[in-house]
């Protein structure tokens, strides 16, 4: 029984050590990104990553995505990014999404979008409705976008009034419609700045 305890440690103080590794070089990356050398952020990061950092997982996978210090390569920022969900990374499932949704791929960039909402994640939850409004099921995107605009999403309020202006998912009401324009604009939506201007 003892000798399993003393693994049992053993192995907790190596993944706890493995941990803070990839701490060191994530922080390392974080410092390079910061002055704009990719190309040692992005080594950094790769360390980290290989030992289990998931946030290092993750901007990896963005590094990728926009072609910063390396070639552009959706390819490896999707694998990055996948590595990064399963470890419940919220900004991977957008970056995901968004790679999805530019590509055309509707129903694989929902289900991203989706995983970040259901995590109550404001972006998420506005991204999802504007996939939805896109798609024109505009009832899915009325909710969503309602759900974000009362965490404080800015875009989701000024979308959520141009529903309400439109009686798309609702019934149109125009009181509503400048509330949520005039809520937009206090956070400084330039759109609904115009908007109340008009």
């Amino acid at each position: 029984m003892k000798a399993w305890l003393l693994i049992i440690g053993l192995c907790m103080a190596g993944m706890l050590q493995a941990q803070d590794k990839g701490t060191a070089a994530y922080k390392k990356a974080q410092q390079a990104y910061k002055t704009e050398n990719y190309e040692l952020a992005r080594t950094e990061y790769l360390k980290a990553a290989e030992q289990g950092h998931v946030a290092a997982m993750y901007n990896l996978g963005y590094l990728y995505e926009n072609g910063q210090g390396i070639d552009q390569d959706y390819t490896e920022a999707i694998h990055w990014y996948r590595k990064a969900i399963a470890g419940g990374h919220v900004d991977a499932m957008i970056g995901l999404g968004i790679i999805y949704q530019n590509n055309g791929a509707s129903q694989e960039a929902e289900n991203c979008f989706r995983m970040a909402a259901e995590k109550k994640d404001a972006n998420g939850m506005f991204l999802l409705g504007y996939n939805y409004h896109q798609r024109e099921m505009y009832d899915e995107a009325f909710r969503w976008f309602t759900d974000a605009a009362k965490k404080g999403h800015t875009d989701a309020m000024f979308h959520l009034a141009e529903m309400y202006a439109g009686g798309l998912g609702t019934a149109a009401d125009e009181q509503k419609a400048n509330s949520w324009y005039h809520k937009a604009a206090e956070k400084g939506h330039r759109e609904a700045v115009e908007k109340l201007s008009e």
